[in-house]
């Protein structure tokens, strides 16, 4: 009898020893199945995004190519073009031939401002621009545009650091195309406001307006190809900002946006 209580006491000890180690080893290999999920999971987003970034990369890459045989295709018509309102004799309808003229040489500007970047990207150009040229260069370009809609157009700050010309001239681009919208979208008597700025390892740009703001239902896909908020618009100018801030590690996204006004936000990374 006391031979089999012992051996009965033995069995139970193995069998809950045993017992407990098969649930430890259980556990053990649930856990590390939960880890390897985890791991596949974050592997499988890393390659969704890196596909995403090649697709929105090759996309970029196409625009500048068919961007830069646009412009040098355009300058000689622009230039001619230029010469026969420039030519014009003054008459009754001289006050349409002025607005045809101011129109031909923005375009000019335009031209030469896009084939001057290309050529610093094909030409790899060294110079650098800080946060206050850009800044100058944005109220330049833009104020004349502004004063003639009657918008008060303020560009505020500014920083010190600088970057390399390539990165500048995109940011003015797009910089420059976010206020075009926003003098767009202001009455006359209202105001647009650029703001720079420069935290630890990133910058940001916020241009504000105070137009009726961005339909609800649009605001999804602002970025998309043919969404546009304004009558007329083609839908190009926020995807194609997009993807050139995506060529320089930055991001545009609309901040803000309401009946009093809204405001898109561009931040440009990895910038010390």
């Amino acid at each position: 009898t006391i031979i089999d209580e012992r051996m009965t006491r033995l069995t139970s000890a193995t069998l809950g020893i045993g017992g407990a180690l098969m649930a430890s080893v259980v556990i053990a290999a649930y856990f590390r199945l939960r880890r390897a999920q985890h791991q596949i999971a974050e592997r499988n987003d890393r390659l969704i995004r890196a596909n995403f970034e090649l697709t929105l990369a090759a996309k970029a890459s196409a625009l500048g190519q068919i961007t830069s045989h646009l412009m040098h295709g355009l300058q000689g018509s622009v230039a001619g073009l230029s010469a026969v309102v420039a030519g014009r004799e003054p008459g009754p309808a001289a006050p349409d031939w002025e607005t045809a003229a101011g129109y031909t040489e923005r375009i000019q500007t335009m031209i030469h401002e896009t084939v001057t970047l290309l050529g610093d990207s094909d030409t790899h150009s060294s110079y650098e621009l800080t946060g206050h040229e850009l800044a100058a260069i944005v109220r330049r370009r833009n104020l004349a545009t502004a004063e003639k809609k009657g918008v008060e157009f303020i560009v505020r700050d500014g920083f010190d650091e600088s970057l390399d010309g390539h990165r500048g001239g995109l940011l003015c681009l797009i910089i420059s195309n976010l206020v075009q919208n926003s003098i767009a979208a202001t009455a006359a008597g209202g105001k647009v406001t650029v703001l720079f700025r420069h935290e630890f390892d990133h910058a940001s740009v916020t241009v504000t307006d105070e137009g009726h703001g961005i339909p609800v239902e649009l605001q999804p896909h602002l970025f998309e190809p043919g969404q546009s908020g304004q009558s007329g618009g083609s839908g190009l100018g926020l995807a194609i900002s997009q993807l050139l801030a995506r060529q320089i590690a930055a991001t545009v996204k609309l901040d803000s946006t309401g009946p009093s006004g809204t405001t898109f936000r561009l931040v440009l990374e990895h910038f010390q």
